[in-house]
């Protein structure tokens, strides 16, 4: 880097430290030549100031003592948190596919193309060499094969069979909505209820933020603005086969019903214990999970749990503790096959048609 450009990037580093000096954050733990190096090589300002937002104000808006180390801390965290459930969800999707599979499989009657047409009716996923693919500038708009786009790993399997697909086929194009939706219209199909199409959402959600970086540990609420709490009964309960308790440990219970954080991440680690049979996944899934907990901890005592200016904050990550632990022991108490009893060990029963 030449002279220039380092002049450059010491005046950005400088306005950095000042902006958030006039935001009230201090330098005490984190002195700025620190936080500098920080800025310069793992983040950037907008991105580490939006954990700011799970601290309270004086009234002049600046934050209350908030020392940098405490942002840098939660940045760390929220990385690890991501990594962990990128592992996880990845498998999840796959796992969802294998538990799809197998109920095709029961099937004695079973037609590939049928249902590739019942969850497609539309055929957005059938291949029209004359259309091309949607994405291709020379491709002309058509009514069919409209959700293909070109891939240079995905063409000769689309061009081969996605003029008349199976459902097989179509998995290997599907995004997890697809993927999802063509589950439940299966399901429906069959009059079959499945519990892990209850976190389904949930799912989701984690699953969109972690492929995108998002950030997760922001003070994101879940209660309306007119106050109103969505309910958590069926998590609870599953929480409750988790934990091998008639209640979760505070403050899980209060928590999951306000953070968003807490319910996405307890009822998808829930639906994971649903679909994942793999006990080699299960067993990588725990050790990630164990070395969240353990890496939260390492700073919990001293940035976060006598902090009064972060109450919200303090008892999402003591959540996040007691069910990452919760998670891991329940996996470490399993042999050579998942728990085969309980709302965590679930395959799709029938339901009563009216």
């Amino acid at each position: 880097m030449d002279i220039s450009k380092r002049t450059c990037l010491a005046k950005s580093l400088d306005f950095q430290i000042a902006n958030l000096r006039n935001d009230g954050i201090v330098f005490d733990i984190c002195n700025e030549e620190s936080a500098k190096a920080y800025l310069s090589a793992n983040t950037y300002l907008f991105r580490i100031k939006r954990y700011a937002s799970n601290f309270n104000k004086h009234d002049d808006g600046k934050y209350k003592n908030l020392d940098f180390a405490v942002l840098k801390d939660l940045a760390v965290i929220d990385y690890e948190l991501r990594m962990a459930l990128e592992y996880l969800v990845a498998n999840a999707e796959h796992d969802l596919k294998v538990r799809f599979n197998n109920l095709l499989m029961s099937n004695s009657e079973l037609d590939g193309r049928r249902i590739a047409k019942l969850v497609d009716p539309n055929d957005r996923f059938v291949f029209d060499e004359k259309t091309g693919y949607r994405n291709q500038h020379d491709g002309r708009p058509g009514k069919t094969g409209i959700k293909l786009k070109y891939s240079p790993y995905s063409d000769a399997m689309v061009r081969k069979y996605f003029p008349d697909p199976e459902i097989w086929n179509l998995w290997e194009c599907f995004n997890l909505g697809d993927l999802i939706d063509s589950y439940m219209k299966y399901l429906e199909s069959l009059h079959l209820r499945d519990n892990a199409t209850k976190f389904f959402g949930n799912f989701r959600r984690l699953r969109n933020a972690v492929s995108h970086s998002a950030p997760l540990l922001l003070d994101v609420d879940r209660t309306n603005k007119q106050g109103h709490v969505p309910q958590t009964e069926f998590v609870d309960g599953c929480l409750c086969d988790l934990f091998q308790m008639d209640n979760p440990p505070a403050p899980i219970p209060s928590t999951i019903k306000k953070s968003q954080l807490v319910y996405d991440y307890s009822s998808f680690l829930c639906m994971f214990l649903i679909v994942c049979n793999s006990m080699p996944i299960r067993r990588i899934a725990a050790k990630l999970m164990l070395d969240l907990e353990q890496r939260i901890c390492k700073n919990y005592e001293q940035y976060y749990q006598g902090n009064s200016e972060c109450i919200h904050l303090r008892n999402t990550l003591a959540c996040i503790i007691r069910i990452s632990r919760a998670f891991s022991e329940y996996i470490k108490a399993e042999s050579d096959q998942p728990h085969q009893s309980g709302r965590l060990h679930f395959i799709p029963q029938p339901f009563s048609v009216k």
